[in-house]
């Protein structure tokens, strides 16, 4: 049996995508006094959720997923479950296609990712349009989806450096 503090030092480091999740979620809704910020804001937790749900699924448990979606809901003040259920329905993509993308070059990922985000934003427009009973300017959510799929390869290789020195004895 392993000593204690080499099973807890395991644990932890498995911990580590959930963690570095949530240190993204807090990035996109620290308030950073720009005009329009929290409407523009990259969505940092889907680029986690997919990484994560692509390489290392067993380190990002659906629970996991969840709860960070709904503390991005309440904490950006978006309509409760709706980011949540974004991030879920991402995740189970992802995982559920991981067999064809995993092996990929980088470029057939990003591109893979580029769809999924779209899908997201589309979803993120339509709920708020819906719950609104509005259509609201898609301008925002397109630039956000831009700025998301611009710092997708920085994310990424910050992801896999990671993925490399940490997780590698996880």
């Amino acid at each position: 049996m392993a000593p204690f503090w080499q099973r807890l030092e395991h644990h932890l480091r498995n911990l580590v995508p959930f963690f570095g999740l949530l240190i993204l979620l807090l990035l996109t809704v620290i308030p950073l006094h720009i005009p329009a910020y929290a409407v523009i804001v990259p969505m940092l937790p889907l680029t986690a959720v997919y990484y994560w749900g692509l390489h290392r699924s067993d380190l990002l448990p659906t629970a996991a997923v969840f709860v960070v979606g709904l503390l991005q809901d309440f904490l950006s003040g978006a309509p409760i479950g709706l980011n949540a259920a974004i991030l879920l329905l991402v995740y189970e993509t992802v995982v559920s296609q991981r067999r064809y993308f995993l092996h990929e070059s980088f470029s057939i990922a990003w591109a893979s990712f580029m769809v999924v985000a779209a899908g997201a934003s589309a979803l993120q427009w339509a709920g708020l349009s819906l719950l609104a009973w509005t259509l609201r300017d898609p301008s925002p959510g397109i630039f956000q989806y831009f700025l998301t799929v611009a710092l997708y390869p920085c994310l990424a290789w910050v992801y896999a450096q990671t993925q490399k020195i940490i997780l590698r004895q996880a």
